[in-house]
């Protein structure tokens, strides 16, 4: 059997996913919910475009884009939920493998419609 480019591309990133022991990308199996988003984004989005993650959860998604080369900021409404009630746990290491290319803010008043950008920042939200 072999593997095309895009599902090799994929499995690079899921056993990234995994090593950074993400609950959703514990195996291939459970990332794999992600790869048609993954590969619709970069057929759709130019390449080095500046990106916002807004709910960016436990950061799969910005390590997916800044391992792509999109400039990628990152935003929470909370700094951890139920549902990731560790907030984005691979921000420290985001940020100091991509430390020109990478933010990431949670919100100061929890409002998750008025967010702290001017207009027109980024070119993919």
């Amino acid at each position: 059997m072999s593997w095309s480019e895009a599902e090799l591309r994929w499995v690079e990133m899921s056993e990234v996913l995994r090593d950074f022991n993400l609950l959703r990308h514990e195996n291939l199996g459970t990332s794999s919910q992600y790869w048609m988003v993954y590969e619709k984004f970069l057929q759709f989005v130019p390449a080095g475009s500046k990106v916002l993650d807004w709910g960016c959860g436990d950061g799969h998604f910005t390590c997916f884009c800044l391992r792509n080369g999109f400039q990628t900021e990152s935003f929470n409404v909370n700094s951890s939920d139920d549902y990731n009630a560790e907030g984005c746990q691979i921000v420290e290491d985001l940020k100091s493998q991509f430390p020109d290319s990478f933010q990431y803010r949670v919100s100061e008043d929890r409002d998750p419609v008025s967010l702290p950008y001017e207009d027109a920042r980024f070119d993919v939200s």
